[in-house]
C-alpha cells in the first residue's frame, strides 16, 4: 500500500530484497525510453555494456577474441538501426573486425 509520486524525468525502482522503492532522476529520457521509438542510445559506455544491450536488442550472442572490452567509452544514438549498421559504426570507433554468423557475433582484434 505504498505510493510514489513521479514528476517528469523521474523513475522508480522496486527492490524485492529490501521491499522498498528508489526514486531516481532520468538524465536523458531517450536513454531509458528510446527503445519504444526504436532508438538505440549509448552514453559513455564501454564495449562490454554496449554488447549486452545489443544482445537483448537483436537476440544475438557476442564472443570476443583479443579485444579489450572496457578500454574506450562511446556515446551515440541510432534510429531504428540494423545490427550491421551498429557493428560497422562500432568497429570503426573501436578499431576491430567482426563476423556475424546467424545469431552469433564474433569481435576480433
Amino acid at each position: 500500500n505504498t505510493s510514489v509520486s513521479l514528476t517528469q524525468n523521474e523513475l522508480v525502482n522496486y527492490s524485492r530484497a529490501f521491499g522498498n522503492f528508489d526514486k531516481q532522476t532520468i538524465g536523458s529520457g531517450e536513454l531509458v525510453f528510446g527503445w519504444k521509438d526504436r532508438k538505440l542510445v549509448f552514453r559513455n559506455e564501454d564495449l562490454s555494456s554496449i554488447t549486452r544491450k545489443l544482445s537483448r536488442w537483436y537476440g544475438v550472442e557476442f564472443y570476443f577474441q583479443g579485444v579489450d572490452k572496457e578500454k574506450k567509452k562511446i556515446t551515440g544514438s541510432y534510429d531504428n538501426p540494423t545490427l550491421i549498421e551498429v557493428m560497422k559504426s562500432l568497429s570503426h570507433n573501436y578499431n576491430f573486425e567482426y563476423e556475424i554468423d546467424g545469431k552469433v557475433v564474433t569481435i576480433i582484434n
